[in-house]
């Protein structure tokens, strides 16, 4: 219904019943408004505050159900978040409040009446400190996806940007490091030494605190509401498109470095958002490369097993057509599918649905990984078969993390892979063609060659094993951090 409609009820309705002294007509006529029109946020909240006047308790309990309604029709609505605390305030529920309140402010920081709120209720509750470490991690906005804490990797399917953020804060801390996450856990605490904390208590500092060094990766709220902090740097994981460019130039004076993970992703954000090229530094995506364990040879694998490990949209119907042109040749090639995905039934998402019947037949056999598992099914794969069909990669952990077990790449030179794999060293890194015959045979090629030359498949295998551990084990990247950032 259009905010008009709601004038005209207001203006022609309810006003001239409450004029009248007929509250309780009115009541009903606005109840009657709301049945009909169940997302209305403005009639929502009018009834939620009607019902904080009263004190009984299906009134109360009537008030909250109402504010929340308001915020699940319009999820970063600040009023129904700062009705929802005053409300839970005002009866007890102290830390729900609070919580609530965060929320309100992150959606509108600049609401004074939300931040005097919030002031009495810390205060009056007695909020203990924020913790002091040397390295904080941001990552995450309060409506999106639940972040596990490190200590559960293994057991996650996750996106390579939270995997090597989670790989990274570990490694820091093994390094002597204290370190904190600000994202979206349920519930924040101590994971094994880390502070996985509530990301909303990034902007909630003590009155004249500032956080130390600050990496943030992928969100931009940091920057366009920046808190006091010693430096901070914007963790790039994605390419950047001309539209952004407004939004960097707003948030540019307020980073102070950006890192990015190829000088591909580089050229992009200087090009398209006119950032100037001193205020970047490159570094990689990162793994732990103990926990891959020692390099199996071919003999000890499934020497002809192909493996496609990444989004369903970066090549996998590309590699779907290899496994089959190759398969009329080999009869017992099998490629293997992994993905992951946010959907709660990852079978159902849409990435996949064009894919569907040709994941069904002999060979193929689709799995939606723990990271844990991820890694045995490289180090069991002969190749690593990433059409990368998008120019979408800036660094491509997945690679990185074939390398890690010793499995060779074919892959071809679209977004960063040609600077994450050396072509004729960790693998072959094709060039790309709109051709998709010629595509087809060129990969078709590639891989058949590795899979029937063995000198040439351990050549490959033991140069990315070694790439991967000099240049992408977390503990060489964290030290590189550290020597880069200990003396801000």
């Amino acid at each position: 219904m259009s905010a008009a409609a709601w004038s005209i009820f207001v203006a022609q309705e309810l006003q001239p019943l409450l004029d009248a002294g007929r509250a309780q007509d009115g009541f009903l006529a606005l109840h009657h408004f709301i049945e009909k029109n169940p997302q209305h946020v403005d009639a929502l909240m009018t009834m939620g505050n009607w019902l904080t006047s009263v004190t009984t308790t299906e009134a109360v309990e009537g008030a909250f159900v109402c504010y929340e309604r308001a915020m699940r029709a319009r999820r970063n609505y600040a009023p129904a978040y700062q009705a929802w605390a005053a409300h839970a305030w005002q009866h007890g529920r102290a830390r729900d409040a609070i919580n609530a309140l965060k929320s309100a402010i992150f959606f509108a920081p600049r609401e004074e009446a939300a931040w005097k709120l919030y002031d009495q209720m810390r205060v009056a509750h007695e909020q203990s400190p924020h913790p002091a470490p040397d390295i904080i991690f941001y990552l995450g906005h309060p409506l999106g996806q639940t972040l596990v804490r490190p200590s559960q990797l293994g057991a996650q399917a996750l996106g390579g940007s939270e995997s090597v953020l989670l790989t990274m804060a570990s490694a820091l801390r093994d390094a002597g490091r204290r370190v904190a996450i600000y994202g979206n856990f349920s519930p924040p605490g101590d994971d094994a030494g880390i502070a996985c904390c509530d990301m909303r208590d990034y902007f909630f500092r003590e009155p004249n605190a500032s956080h130390p060094i600050s990496i943030v990766s992928r969100e931009y709220w940091p920057f366009i509401y920046p808190v006091p902090s010693r430096r901070r740097m914007y963790w790039l994981h994605d390419i950047v498109v001309a539209s952004f460019r407004d939004q960097y130039q707003l948030m540019d004076p307020h980073v102070d470095e950006y890192w990015t993970l190829s000088q591909y992703q580089r050229g992009l954000y200087v090009e398209r958002c006119g950032l100037r090229p001193e205020k970047f530094w490159q570094t990689t995506n990162a793994v732990d490369v103990a926990a891959f364990g020692e390099r199996l040879p071919l003999p000890a694998r499934q020497p002809f097993q192909l493996i496609y490990a990444s989004r369903p949209s970066r090549g996998l119907g590309l590699a779907l057509d290899v496994f089959e042109k190759l398969r009329a040749r080999f009869p017992q090639l099998t490629l293997m599918v992994g993905t992951y995905s946010l959907c709660a039934d990852p079978r159902e998402d849409p990435e996949l649905q064009p894919h569907r019947e040709r994941l069904q037949q002999p060979g193929v056999r689709l799995e939606f990984f723990t990271k844990r598992a991820l890694r045995e099914a490289l180090r069991h794969s002969a190749v690593m078969l990433y059409p990368n069909a998008s120019d979408q990669e800036t660094s491509c952990l997945a690679v990185i993390e074939a390398m890690a077990a010793g499995t060779p790449v074919v892959t071809s030179n679209r977004g960063c892979l040609s600077e994450t794999v050396q072509h004729g060293a960790q693998g072959d890194v094709l060039p790309w063609t709109d051709d998709r015959d010629a595509m087809i045979a060129a990969l078709s090629h590639a891989v058949e060659n590795v899979l029937t030359q063995p000198v040439q498949w351990e050549n490959y295998s033991q140069a990315g094993f070694a790439t991967a551990h000099a240049r992408h084990d977390a503990r060489v990247v964290a030290g590189d951090w550290w020597e880069h950032v200990k003396e801000w």
